[in-house]
């Protein structure tokens, strides 16, 4: 958890937690509307997200 709040720069672990939990919330609610969450790196490949 320390090495995630120092890569984001987070204020504290708390930070880093409610961060997490909205991004999840985000995901959860995308993905129930139908939609898919996709991960494009820098030369294009495209990889959808899928949750266990």
């Amino acid at each position: 958890m320390k090495a995630l709040q120092k890569k984001s720069k987070a204020a504290s672990l708390a930070e880093v937690f409610k961060r997490a939990l909205a991004l999840y919330e985000m995901v959860i609610d995308h993905t129930k509307a139908g939609g898919k969450i996709v991960f494009e790196s820098k030369d294009g490949e495209r990889e959808v997200l899928k949750l266990l």
